[in-house]
């Protein structure tokens, strides 16, 4: 018996990976409330693809932009 599920994709528009990608990114994350359940001072794992050394241009590995919302995201 497989029982599916459905899962939320969130899409946001970024003209560039400046601004406009930071706050996208902020967007995205407020339709996370469980976000909220996370006391300050915890610990938390962020998984980035770092598959080799390559620009960010080249879109192969996370790019640095996302890594650094999400770092300083509620600090």
């Amino acid at each position: 018996d497989l029982m599916c599920k459905m899962h939320k994709v969130y899409i946001e528009k970024c003209n560039d990976y400046d601004e406009s990608a930071k706050n996208a990114i902020k967007n995205i994350l407020l339709n996370f409330p469980i976000l909220n359940n996370i006391k300050q001072g915890t610990k938390v794992v962020i998984k980035a693809n770092l598959v080799s050394a390559m620009s960010p241009e080249k879109s192969v590995t996370t790019h640095p932009i996302l890594l650094k919302t999400l770092t300083s995201y509620r600090t």
